[in-house]
């Protein structure tokens, strides 16, 4: 090779290594990071441009009285010593190393940062020198704080809310006991003797206190349900819906459901929640059925495939099985398919359709008490479709 083409040569790399180091600046001041490394035997450092701008210094100032004590000096009193036991260790060891803590650096900041290093052996097997990075995490960490506080207050307030919800609920019951006791009496007492208006008033009194009681049981189930304390167990879910079924037995035959079950598996999950689950998504199905039509409704369970949990943006690394309920009932608008799940949310009139709009809105807290997913699908006329995502736990 010619002088002149190992000159250009030369001058090719010189300009390829400006260029990776201009990246590595500009990754560094982006990313809010910066390299180190340092000579065990000397506690001499060097640092990257990004530690310099992390700690405040401009190179030419300190570049030359650059060391370990140097650093440490930094770093907030309360964290020296675990610094100083973890870089020990990892001498000792000849390993990785990570470690969090705060340090003030020149410009009077203090940062939270993040360390993770290595420790290098040289050709004898001693410890050579140490390579790492530092990465300023200071506002992530506040950030993480803020949120936990903020989390630590929601979990507060629901739980007084829950507990407000179940106290209320069950305060109201005795006094709605005396409605109903007194009114019975008071019907019989008066009976067909009474004026129509009379008659009517009374009647019309107790199907409110009664409409007030299944409210109110609704409400204290919604509340027992937001509550979930109860241990995971194996259930099997064909034997769940077989007692669901049960429960309804009387309703079936007088509507001639047809209820088919395919499927259903063995999963881990909260034994009386998952009856709750089912025999609701049943009632529900039952009542909303078309008129002088048999209602039938199938339960079918399969475990979702790798392309499906990524269509449904599912974490992929979990085992995630479906449960899907479908009838053939009166079915809902689509735009509609969120509201359903809201608690006192109705599409239909209570004339229509008996019930206080809890029903879902329970099935909704069970499904995600146990982290998992549940929408629905339907058009009116053609029925609905239920779809129960759950993880394996």
């Amino acid at each position: 090779m010619s002088n002149s083409a190992h000159d250009r040569s030369a001058s090719y790399r010189e300009d390829e290594l400006s260029t990776l180091r201009e990246l590595l600046n500009e990754s560094e001041h982006m990313l809010n990071f910066g390299t180190w490394n340092q000579d065990i035997s000397t506690g001499k450092i060097g640092w990257s441009q990004g530690m310099y701008n992390l700690m405040g210094y401009r190179r030419p100032d300190i570049e030359e009285r650059l060391n370990a004590d140097f650093y440490v000096s930094h770093i907030i009193e309360a964290d020296r010593e675990g610094f100083g036991k973890t870089m020990a260790e990892a001498i000792a060891r000849l390993g990785h190393f990570e470690l969090t803590y705060a340090l003030n650096n020149n410009r009077n900041e203090e940062l939270t940062v993040l360390t993770r290093g290595k420790v290098l052996a040289g050709e004898d097997g001693k410890a050579l020198k140490i390579s790492g990075v530092t990465k300023n995490i200071t506002q992530i960490r506040d950030y993480e704080q803020s949120l936990e506080e903020k989390l630590r207050e929601l979990d507060k307030s629901n739980k007084e809310l829950e507990e407000f919800a179940y106290v209320a609920s069950h305060d109201l019951q005795e006094p709605l006991r005396k409605i109903t006791s007194f009114g019975e009496r008071l019907q019989e007492k008066i009976g067909a003797q009474a004026d129509k208006d009379i008659q009517f008033y009374l009647t019309r009194m107790l199907v409110a206190a009664e409409n007030m009681r299944n409210l109110i049981e609704n409400l204290l189930e919604f509340s027992r349900t937001s509550r979930h304390s109860q241990p995971f167990e194996t259930v099997n879910l064909a034997d769940i819906l077989a007692e669901a079924k049960a429960e309804f037995e009387l309703k079936i035959e007088e509507t001639n459901a047809i209820v088919h079950a395919e499927n259903m598996p063995l999963i881990r999950a909260i034994p009386s929640q998952m009856r709750q689950l089912l025999t609701n998504m049943l009632s529900n199905a039952i009542k909303f059925r078309k008129s002088g039509i048999p209602p039938e409704i199938v339960f079918t369970s399969k475990i979702l495939s790798k392309e499906e949990c990524k269509n449904y943006r599912l974490h992929n690394h979990k085992l995630w099985r479906q449960i899907s309920i479908k009838d053939n009932g009166i079915g809902f608008e689509q735009e509609f398919a969120s509201k359903i799940f809201q608690i006192f949310q109705r599409l239909h009139g209570k004339s229509e359709y008996p019930g206080a709009g809890i029903g879902l809105a329970i099935c909704k807290k069970i499904v995600e008490n146990h982290k998992g997913i549940i929408f629905a699908n339907s058009e009116p006329g053609k029925g609905a479709e239920f779809i129960i995502l759950l993880p394996e736990i």
